[in-house]
């Protein structure tokens, strides 16, 4: 019988040898995947890849691969179907290591009982978490339960700062409700002033609800002057900062039944941008000026301090200066006329706040902030900025 020889021990080195380092490859490029590859993938009409990526994070205790995992179930894409009970999983898995995006969409499932028995109070302590993190959907949500009293004793003082901070915080619902409340004394003294200022700040972001009371208000004879909306802007970074007190009863009710605040915003937060995504990155032409801070007040600012009297337009809110600087670097990166020759201003909503406005500065007055406002908004209808006047 014909003996086949063994292969010669130092063939079998070499291949060993191949293995290894095919197997070495292999793990580099899994390491190499990053959360944004992962989003990338997703918004390639990828969602297996964008799984792949995030699950191999995920695994490896990113907070916010699982953020994104959670998303991807609970929506359901081509080749990734929806599966609530997965979505359930991460997400409880990213809330268990802080993630507020997280916190805010298992708020959402436990509060209509999609999947798991209905838990509205279990709902309100994850809003509650997250809107103490500084995020804008969660105080909006949780403003949301104490207004209707889901989950808590109902609590129109505290509904009403919640939609305050989330207002403040630039979310447009949030800057709606918060102007029916006004219009209307819900909770709060009527005021048509601050109700028109802050129907302006929702509809400069395209919220047609919030332009149709605005007309109505002008219509009405109703005049936002320079002096009024310095003390409005100043009162609502005021009332942003103060803790929310806590839930207990309140003997006011309100007087008129107030237009229940928008429920669309209840939802969760699209996968193919979490909320939770940290800044981009952006190239050196993109990168914002070089800022002087301008130490007694906390602000920053890429120029001299703006002349009295003179208009600024709010274009985003940021939880860190970083991210500021790097919104600002975003919108001059992508060549807007209005922003061309224009600095900004950092902010802190609020003395003891969390959460900090970015202005482009400087407008002579509030007809050609506002003009440049609707030019922005013309390119990109989904752009925010409102105006407003500068101290």
């Amino acid at each position: 019988m014909m003996r086949v020889p063994a292969l010669a021990p130092h063939r079998c080195f070499y291949r060993l040898l191949l293995a290894l380092a095919v197997l070495l490859q292999a793990t580099s490029l899994a390491a190499a995947q990053s959360f944004e590859d992962g989003l990338a993938a997703l918004r390639s009409d990828n969602a297996p890849r964008a799984e792949e990526i995030w699950l191999a994070l995920a695994d490896q205790g990113d907070g916010q691969a699982q953020y994104a995992l959670g998303t991807l179930y609970e929506q359901g894409h081509p080749g990734v179907p929806q599966d609530v009970a997965k979505a359930i999983i991460w997400y409880q898995k990213s809330v268990d290591q802080g993630i507020p995006s997280a916190e805010n969409n298992l708020a959402l499932i436990y509060a209509t009982g999609r999947g798991v028995e209905r838990d509205p109070a279990n709902a309100l302590s994850l809003w509650l978490s997250a809107a103490n993190k500084g995020h804008v959907q969660a105080q909006y949500n949780a403003g949301l339960a104490f207004f209707r009293g889901s989950g808590v004793e109902r609590d129109i003082g505290r509904a009403s700062q919640l939609f305050q901070q989330a207002a403040a915080g630039g979310l447009a619902d949030s800057q709606y409700a918060l102007a029916q409340m006004y219009r209307l004394g819900i909770g709060v003294e009527r005021n048509a002033q601050t109700s028109l200022f802050w129907y302006e700040q929702a509809a400069a972001q395209g919220h047609v609800s919030s332009q149709t009371e605005a007309d109505e208000l002008r219509q009405a004879g109703i005049v936002l002057d320079d002096a009024a909306e310095k003390t409005m802007v100043a009162e609502s970074r005021s009332v942003a900062a103060t803790p929310a007190p806590k839930a207990e009863p309140k003997p006011a009710e309100p007087k008129a039944a107030a237009p229940e605040p928008a429920p669309s915003a209840e939802k969760p937060a699209p996968p193919a941008l979490p909320l939770a995504t940290p800044p981009t990155q952006q190239t050196a032409q993109q990168q914002a000026p070089r800022q002087q801070a301008a130490r007694t007040t906390g602000s920053e600012t890429s120029a001299p301090p703006v002349p009295a009297g003179s208009y600024g337009l709010w274009v985003g809110s940021t939880r860190d200066r970083n991210a500021a600087q790097s919104l600002w670097g975003t919108l001059q990166g992508r060549g807007f006329p209005a922003l061309s020759d224009k600095a900004y201003r950092i902010e802190p909503a609020g003395e003891g706040g969390n959460t900090l406005r970015v202005y482009a500065t400087t407008w002579p007055d509030r007809a050609a902030a506002v003009s440049a406002c609707l030019s922005m908004k013309e390119a990109d209808p989904a752009i925010f900025c409102a105006p407003v006047a500068l101290n």
